[in-house]
């Protein structure tokens, strides 16, 4: 990745294990006269603990460093979603099965099934023999596509990659983008909460999935060990709302539920998540251009961007309410801290 003589290049290294799955995707270059950061736009894909390392390449020795993340993925079968639940292919029977289910859960799974199905132009989704770095399925954002393996995705790992498409259709990666308003240390903050809330957005459509099926016995996956964190809010959350209508009562506990996960992760409490996404808002604390945060403009501005991060439905949110309005700057500086970032490279 060079111009102009000089290059930065951005390694990274994984090893995986199929019970935590996290994202990557992102390569650094520079240009003549101001450093960029290609952020991570071409693909986010699900990856267990990895182990990172950033090197920075000498001008007369940089040669193209080509993360796992942005190969091309031979895929070998293509649908779009808006006809997946419909189409006999025998290729698609899994990920049919896997969108029937979602579009079954009236709170968290219909309402989003029916939006991607429903758009003319929206996601496809591929099978592939194998995807690069350990993935356990990538969305890809330069081209619209959620890309699973052939054999072993499971329904939450579909979930998280159907709700990263989501938050891409809300803008929610306008804090990111090499164009971003935001200031580099509340872009960071917002490239921990697409991830953390895509974290629990798996978890709720789990918990969703099991309530619907009642005298089933389905283990709540644990995505990064935050499964009991989510049952212990889902469970103080019921029992808390027994005077209200069921529907409501399940809609308030999935997304306290949901949002306990968002704030465990970015309060570090998942070690392989921290140290991960700790290098990736290093990064773009390092090299993103973005906003001074000056003037009464800004706040606002980043309201509305964080506003469309965790939003699901109407009724349903997954971002923790701290992270808009007049406690934003305490939460966000919390985070930044909790996940290890220096103090001199968060302002």
């Amino acid at each position: 990745m060079s111009a102009g003589g000089k290059s930065i290049a951005i390694v990274m290294e994984t090893r995986s294990d199929p019970g935590l799955p996290d994202r990557l995707g992102q390569a650094g270059r520079r240009k003549p006269g101001r450093l960029r950061l290609r952020l991570p736009q071409l693909a986010l894909i699900a990856l267990a603990p990895p182990v990172a390392l950033i090197a920075l390449s000498a001008p007369q020795a940089a040669k193209p460093v080509t993360h796992p993340g942005n190969q091309p993925i031979a895929a070998s079968a293509c649908i779009p979603a808006a006809e997946l639940l419909h189409d006999e292919n025998p290729l698609f029977a899994s990920l049919r099965a896997t969108f029937a289910e979602l579009a079954r859960q009236p709170i968290s799974g219909a309402p989003v099934i029916s939006a991607i199905t429903g758009m003319t132009e929206g996601v496809r989704v591929c099978r592939a023999r194998r995807l690069p770095g350990g993935a356990l399925a990538v969305y890809q954002r330069d081209v619209r596509r959620i890309v699973v393996p052939e054999k072993g995705a499971t329904s939450a790992i579909v979930a998280h990659e159907v709700f990263h498409f989501l938050q891409d259709r809300a803008g929610a990666y306008a804090g990111v983008e090499e164009d971003s308003k935001l200031t580099p240390r509340d872009g960071a903050v917002s490239l921990l909460l697409i991830e953390a809330t895509a974290v629990a957005y798996a978890l709720v459509v789990s918990k969703e999935a099991a309530l619907e099926t009642p005298g089933t016995r389905r283990k709540l996956p644990n995505p990064n060990g935050m499964a009991r964190t989510f049952d212990r809010a889902f469970t103080a959350t019921y029992a808390n709302a027994a005077h209200r209508p069921e529907g409501e009562r399940r809609l308030a506990a999935l997304q306290a539920g949901g949002r306990a996960v968002v704030s465990a992760l970015m309060a570090g409490q998942s070690g392989s998540w921290r140290r991960f996404y700790r290098e990736q808002a290093r990064i773009h604390l390092l090299f993103a251009p973005g906003n001074d945060g000056r003037g009464e403009a800004y706040g606002p501005l980043r309201d509305g961007i964080y506003a469309r991060i965790g939003r699901v439905t109407e009724g349903l949110d997954l971002l923790p309410s701290e992270y808009i309005g007049t406690r934003a700057e305490t939460a966000i500086a919390s985070a930044l801290r909790e996940i290890d970032l220096a103090p001199a490279n968060a302002s």
